[in-house]
């Protein structure tokens, strides 16, 4: 625990393994998370040098049936779409 000074945190409050001032274990030697390094061979990585969960080759849980991103895509989350194409979170014109 946190709160508790439990030994897997550092002085920074962060978990010592993601610490990058404390050289953390989940970090390489280019400063990235391991799984997310393209160099290294991350296992997030996949063979077309893309995040795994976000390339459309692969298939991803990201991308829907359409070749788009899941959230974005109208056909699979209409509900996050405004009338004006946007999500609506970002749409200038809905007032978001």
């Amino acid at each position: 625990c946190k709160d508790c000074g439990g030994s897997s945190y550092c002085e920074h409050g962060k978990r010592k393994r993601r610490c990058r001032e404390c050289g953390g274990m989940d970090f390489c030697v280019h400063d990235r998370r391991k799984g997310q390094c393209k160099e290294c061979g991350g296992s997030a990585i996949c063979e077309h040098q893309r995040r795994r969960i976000d390339c459309k080759d692969c298939g991803g849980p990201s991308i829907c049936e359409h070749k788009r991103r899941r959230r974005l895509c109208k056909e699979c989350a209409p509900l996050t779409m405004c009338e004006h194409n946007q999500t609506k979170t970002t749409c200038y014109e809905c007032g978001a």
